[in-house]
């Protein structure tokens, strides 16, 4: 049974490979001859590479041999087929733009013969460089492009210089000539070709403009331009292309966000162009390697990200200027989460294709989940500063509460070492904000109850990544680390509670005596695991907190403290180290 669609993707990657191939042999022989100069010996071809270029024919061969002259052959083939060609082309069409303004100056001819003189000079460099194409392919490939530049210029000029054309018809003539460029590149199996002809296609709204500022017409024009760079990645992966493609018509859009003095009127119709770029670009960067099953770079996945990054910060600066945009923002930030779910899901049935894109796309989707209800989160809450406490105080519980939930889902679901790395780094993160910022904020809030569900969803939390990492990653070390970052951060909660139920009791000055006192009983905690477990890493952790006490205590401390403080922390302290020496000596050495 004939599977077309199969068959047309093997015939694709065949001629792929056939090019790199040749391009490889190139290279290879290159080196060979340079190597061969650098010896001071002769060079002559193997015998393979001779029959992978049996297409030159012997009147061609003979004249290489003929004009070929000693010193550096790669250096000197480059710059002779492709330096020299190219400069001389700019060269050409410079003085074909200097010709055209001396006769402007001059007046030498009129409007319409100086036009028509350009373009049969463009036209006569294109029928030269197919009448050369079959035997030299590199000068041919310069000569069109450089025939589609002096056309391009001189369809400018009809229009702009003499009012020769109508917009309308320049607009439709530069636009046929981009077309051309295309076919032109994709024929030639030249990527420069078709940077020529994007370059005039971004560059027609800007040439022809007239000021008349139609978004809509601007932004349509751009996205068939962006659809025909897809089509091209669909046969070719010219990934220069691409990028140009990117950077352009992300950089117009934001620049028309930016300059735009009244963009409420056209705050839908932006935003729905700006989800075609997204959507060209993301399908660009997937669809050539997409069809032939091949694994993408991580260069293409950052693209991918940057591309969502561009779209959700566009979406969200646009719809700031509708009123009301609080709800509208949180559903913004919904959609994007549903787009990327789904373009993850869509990938992840190509068993071809490694997990990375697939992951990407879910990870995206994931926070996008997340700022739907954080975005939420702030609608709610008024602008007086009473409520922004309670905004902050929320918005933690909302944080820790969702990467909880996304961490047991991970302990269920994933086994991936990425994945896991990532998430884990999240939660270091919010736990890290948690502790320094979170602490603080909440202590303010006035709300015992929410403070103290932070403080146990933030617990919660680091159980459930200390088993993510046991699950997907059990290395010793990152186990040790995860078992003192767990010890820290409950020793932190403790300080920071002592602290807070002090300053409500209006005893905030004996922090000091109850601090060190609070440290020395978590050290020996400490040790008690340590000794239990056979964890030599506690016990260690164990005697530098004490040692970090003892430290405070005697710099510090006593000096502030009276008689009394300073005899109860010195016994205190004093019992719980003989207590620590005594199970040292009672099971270490068993």
């Amino acid at each position: 049974m004939k599977e077309p669609g199969k068959l047309d993707s093997l015939l694709l990657k065949l001629e792929n490979l056939e090019i790199r191939q040749r391009g490889f042999e190139q290279e290879i022989q290159a080196l060979r001859e340079e190597i061969a100069v650098l010896q001071g010996k002769s060079f002559s071809s193997p015998a393979v590479t001779e029959k992978t270029a049996a297409p030159v024919t012997a009147q061609t061969q003979a004249g290489k041999n003929r004009f070929s002259m000693p010193g550096r052959p790669g250096l000197e083939k480059f710059i002779g087929e492709n330096l020299v060609s190219k400069a001389g082309i700019l060269v050409l069409i410079l003085g074909v733009a200097i010709g055209a303004k001396y006769a402007v100056d001059r007046d030498l001819v009129s409007p319409l013969t100086r036009i028509i003189l350009g373009a049969v000079t463009g036209m006569t460099l294109m029928v030269l460089a197919f009448w050369l194409k079959k035997k030299y392919g590199n000068f041919s490939a310069v000569l069109v492009s450089g025939g589609i530049a002096i056309l391009y210029f001189m369809s400018y000029a009809a229009y702009s210089f003499y009012d020769l054309f109508s917009q309308q018809l320049a607009f439709g003539i530069m636009t046929v000539f981009t077309l051309f460029a295309v076919f032109i590149a994709i024929w030639y199996d030249r990527q420069f070709i078709a940077h020529i002809g994007l370059v005039g296609a971004y560059a027609i709204p800007f040439l022809l403009g007239n000021g008349s500022g139609r978004a809509t017409i601007l932004f349509a024009y751009i996205s068939i331009i962006n659809a025909g760079i897809l089509f091209i990645s669909l046969k070719k992966y010219w990934q220069p292309l691409f990028y140009l493609a990117f950077a352009v018509s992300w950089t117009i859009l934001l620049s028309w966000c930016i300059s735009t003095d009244s963009i409420a009127p056209y705050v839908w119709t932006a935003l729905l162009f700006a989800f075609v770029f997204f959507m060209t670009f993301q399908l660009t960067s997937l669809a050539y390697k997409l069809i032939l099953g091949e694994t993408l770079s991580n260069t293409d996945l950052i693209v991918q990200f940057i591309n969502s990054l561009i779209f959700y910060l566009a979406g969200y600066y646009l719809l700031t200027f509708l009123p009301a945009s609080g709800h509208t923002l949180s559903l913004f930030a919904v959609f994007n989460a549903g787009v990327h779910l789904t373009i993850g899901l869509l990938i992840r049935k190509r068993q071809s294709l490694d997990g990375r894109p697939a992951l990407l796309h879910f990870l995206l989707g994931i926070a996008f989940i997340y700022l739907t209800f954080r975005l939420q989160i702030t609608a709610w809450f008024g602008p007086a500063v009473k409520d922004q406490v309670a905004k902050v105080a929320w918005t933690y519980i909302y944080s820790l509460f969702f990467m909880l939930a996304v961490t047991t889902l991970a302990v269920r679901k994933i086994n991936e070492t990425a994945t896991t790395r990532i998430i884990l780094l999240i939660n270091l993160s919010l736990t890290l904000a948690f502790l320094t910022w979170g602490h603080y904020n909440l202590a303010q809030s006035g709300s015992g109850y929410v403070r103290y569900l932070s403080v146990l969803l933030s617990v919660l939390l680091l159980l459930a990544s200390a088993k993510l990492l046991k699950q997907n990653i059990p290395t010793e070390r990152l186990l040790k680390f995860s078992g003192l970052f767990f010890h820290f951060c409950i020793l932190w909660t403790l300080s920071s509670e002592f602290i807070h139920l002090l300053s409500l009791a209006g005893l905030y000055g004996s922090y000091k005596l109850g601090m060190s006192i609070l440290w020395g009983a978590y050290a020996l905690l400490l040790i008690i695991i340590g000794l239990a477990r056979h964890q030599a890493h506690l016990r260690i952790a164990a005697i530098s907190l004490f040692a970090i006490t003892l430290v405070k205590l005697f710099t510090f401390d006593l000096v502030q403290l009276g008689t009394v403080a300073k005899t109860v922390i010195l016994v205190s302290l004093g019992i719980l180290m003989l207590i620590i020496s005594f199970l040292y000596t009672r099971y270490k050495t068993k």
